[in-house]
């Protein structure tokens, strides 16, 4: 019996039964209080609720508008002639001043409805443009400037930034004095922020009072009130009701309870021509009007007692007749349920039962196809949209060793519609060479990888399975799964390796370099062929020229722990000490050659080469010496574009060889001639903005180390060398020619004349004019 009362039938019927009751008692007790003892705080909430739409609407509609096309003309880069003019002169830039007066024109009828026309009024020029009456100057004898003058007037009085005019006629021809509609206008300063005492001019947006009058009839009931807006000072605005709103603004004792020191909002009783009405108001944030909203109490008394009257009527008639019908309505209501829930039984099944005890009809339907429907989407759109990622995720859970079981393997493996059979496996690593991507775009290099990710997958090879991921921007690995035996999987790894190869050399212009850890026979033991993959691919250090790296060429040297004999770098100590530079280079290739004919592994190799650079510093330091005083910052920070070996033997051997010559240098005492190829380099380059680091590249020296060698050889340090020739030279051309100080002062590598002029006062005492003017006079 229970369950019976809660199906949907007798839940319709009971509910609709008492509605009906609890509404009557409701309606017609709330109606009672509500209409005798709460009707002036219903109409205050009701007349709050219209200001403040009707406020907001305005605020949107017509006071942002006005503030946003201020602040188009100021920001919008489109705008920046009119901007230009307010510190331009008029000469040569009337075609600025026309593009100027046709961007307010495009403006102002952007939005006829809103705007009447923009005027910008530029101080300085003593010049206005307007979009309505054109370019005029308040000199001008036509009159046209003076038609459109009251609210630059109103500005300057007002000595403040911004400035919004009530209602006023506006003038439709400048010439005639013709009066057109009616408009307000908003005024601010150029630029932001400033008084007009400190304005470089303003900007004046004039918008048609019909704006606000259309805005404030069309919220307004016409059986209930009126509408008005007035400003601060109780200066019209704009009426839905012109006559009515001239007994308002008539009317003392109401103005007074408008303007003055009142709050924001508000309301109080007040007689309108003998009429006792509501009045309403609140103030509009961005101007401080006031927007007024007046309701004859009588008439909505008159309103409430029908409706009252009629309100009984309506509840007792709703109650008999919706219980006459409320059976048969539940009827045809829940016939169609009754339908609907059969076909999801069958739909569903016999799993759905145990929900359907625990629920009515309709919120069991709606949980069951709601449940499932959602499931189903969010399967569908996660997998979707996240293939990529869960191949990503599932390349890198193999490499690293965190799959933990074949079935987790083979589920994910089904979820992306792949398989891996094996029973044989390899990673094998491609990597684009840094040397190349490095001067690529981030865009281009992800380009690159996503094409090459792409075309191993769409790879297809008889008996093979293979799962692609990028690594890094310069890395793309490929886990392999093959059911060949050796010979044949040798052939698919290099079937791989040459298609990529191909690919990308014809795409991309070069190829990566390969590297095949072994085999190994479990998916999840990857990631010991994957170690490998990484391990041999160190060894493009040592053999650039290799394109593929195996376990066959470097397993032995990767397990190896032998050392690299000591004599060797004891031979390229001796060959410096005696800076011979055939001995060194012999000494270095014998190193080199040593590092790649001998079975050292990779970590070896690199600790060798890094006890190679002690060396060579131990001897600098024992020559006291520093290598940085000696070997420019550019040569020593090429080590970090150092790629494999033999860019390393390069670099090791420019450094000594810079070195050695330096040493060599100081032995044969070439300091001075050194110092004097500097000296003419400054002569020669006067005219050019000649600097340390630029004298230092020219003689291979480091610039502290130079600096210390040209002060020691010529008593002055190298600035003032460069500022004693440049006054010089400037001295020749002041006596021996006739050119101008900004001539003169380029010439000797000065950028600015009045620098120029400040260094020419410093050297000599007096400005360079009056130093051409003395010898001149003591010449006549």
């Amino acid at each position: 019996m229970s369950r019976k009362l809660s199906s949907v039938f007798y839940k319709l019927f009971f509910s609709y039964t008492i509605l009906l009751i609890v509404t009557t008692l409701i309606i017609g007790t709330t109606s009672y209080l509500y209409f005798t003892t709460n009707f002036n705080r219903e109409i205050e909430r009701i007349h709050s609720r219209m200001l403040a739409q009707t406020n907001e609407l305005m605020h949107i509609s017509i006071f942002q508008k006005a503030e946003k096309i201020y602040a188009e003309l100021i920001m919008n880069p489109a705008y920046q002639p009119a901007i230009q003019l307010f510190d331009a002169p008029l000469e040569s830039n009337y075609s600025t001043i026309n593009e100027v007066y046709k961007q307010l024109k495009d403006i102002s009828l952007s939005d006829q409805d809103l705007l009447d026309y923009i005027s910008i009024y530029y101080k300085e020029n003593n010049m206005l443009i307007s979009s309505k009456h054109g370019v005029s100057f308040f000199n001008d004898t036509s009159g046209r400037a003076a038609a459109d003058k009251d609210w630059i007037v109103r500005m300057d009085q007002a000595r403040q930034s911004t400035l919004w005019i009530e209602t006023r006629n506006a003038i439709e021809n400048a010439s005639s004095y013709n009066v057109s509609e009616s408009i307000f206008s908003y005024v601010r300063a150029f630029p932001v922020n400033v008084r007009t005492e400190s304005a470089k001019g303003y900007i004046a947006v004039h918008m048609k009072e019909k704006a606000i009058f259309e805005m404030i009839r069309s919220k307004e009931p016409s059986d209930r009130g009126s509408n008005l807006v007035i400003d601060g000072e109780g200066h019209f605005i704009a009426a839905a009701d012109s006559k009515l709103a001239e007994i308002v603004l008539s009317d003392s004792h109401i103005m007074a309870s408008l303007t003055g020191d009142v709050p924001e909002q508000g309301d109080f009783i007040g007689s309108i021509d003998g009429i006792k009405s509501m009045i309403s108001y609140t103030t509009i944030p961005a101007n401080g009007w006031k927007l007024v909203f007046t309701t004859p109490i009588e008439s909505f008394y008159q309103t409430s007692s029908i409706v009252q009257r009629t309100l009984i009527v309506i509840c007792l008639v709703a109650i008999i007749i919706g219980m006459i019908i409320s059976n048969v309505f539940t009827l045809n209501l829940y016939n169609p349920l009754r339908r609907l829930l059969n076909s999801v039984r069958q739909v569903f099944g016999p799993s759905v039962a145990a929900q359907e005890g625990h629920a009515n009809e309709y919120a069991f339907i709606n949980s069951t196809l709601n449940h499932a429907s959602a499931k189903m989407l969010e399967l569908e759109t996660a997998v979707k949209a996240n293939v990529p990622l869960i191949k990503h995720n599932l390349a890198i859970s193999l490499l690293s060793g965190t799959l933990s079981t074949e079935t987790e393997l083979r589920e994910r493996l089904e979820l992306l519609h792949l398989a891996l059979e094996g029973p044989y496996f390899c990673s094998i690593l491609f990597s684009f060479e840094e040397e190349v991507m490095i001067n690529l775009k981030v865009e281009n290099k992800q380009i690159i990888i996503y094409n090459a990710l792409r075309f191993l997958e769409n790879l297809e090879i008889p008996n093979v399975q293979h799962l692609a991921a990028a690594l890094s921007d310069l890395e793309v690995v490929l886990i392999i799964s093959s059911k060949q035996e050796s010979l044949d999987q040798s052939h698919d790894i290099h079937q791989f390796i040459s298609l990529l190869t191909s690919y990308t050399s014809g795409q991309f212009g070069f190829f990566p370099q390969a590297s095949v850890g072994d085999w190994v026979n479990n998916p999840l033991a990857v990631k010991k062929s994957h170690e490998q993959s990484l391990a041999f691919l160190q060894y493009s250090y040592w053999f650039p020229e290799l394109k593929v790296f195996t376990g066959t060429l470097f397993m032995e040297r990767e397990l190896s722990r032998a050392e690299m004999p000591d004599a060797l770098l004891e031979a390229f100590a001796d060959a410096l000490k005696t800076r011979n530079r055939e001995a060194i280079h012999h000494s270095v290739d014998a190193f080199v050659n040593h590092i790649r004919e001998g079975c050292y592994s990779s970590e070896h190799s690199h600790e060798k080469l890094r006890a190679l650079i002690t060396v060579h510093r131990k001897y600098v330091s024992d020559m006291q010496l520093h290598t940085r005083d000696i070997v420019s910052e550019q040569v020593l920070e090429h080590i970090k574009n150092v790629h494999n070996l033999d860019q390393f033997r390069n670099w090791l051997l420019e450094i000594v060889d810079i070195v050695i010559q330096f040493i060599d240098d100081l032995g044969t005492n070439k300091s001075s001639e050194v110092v004097e190829r500097v000296r003419l380099f400054v002569r020669d380059n006067l005219n050019q903005e000649t600097s340390l680091q630029s004298a230092s590249e020219l003689v291979n020296l480091h610039p502290r180390y130079l600096s210390r060698l040209f002060k020691e050889e010529t008593g002055i340090n190298f600035i003032d060398y460069i500022t004693s020739m440049r006054m010089e030279k400037a001295v020749d051309l002041l006596l021996g020619t006739e050119i101008t100080m900004e001539e003169i002062a380029e010439r000797v590598g000065y950028n600015s004349s009045a620098y120029f002029i400040k260094k020419f006062r410093e050297q000599y005492g007096i400005p360079p004019k009056t130093y051409r003017s003395n010898h001149n006079a003591k010449n006549l």
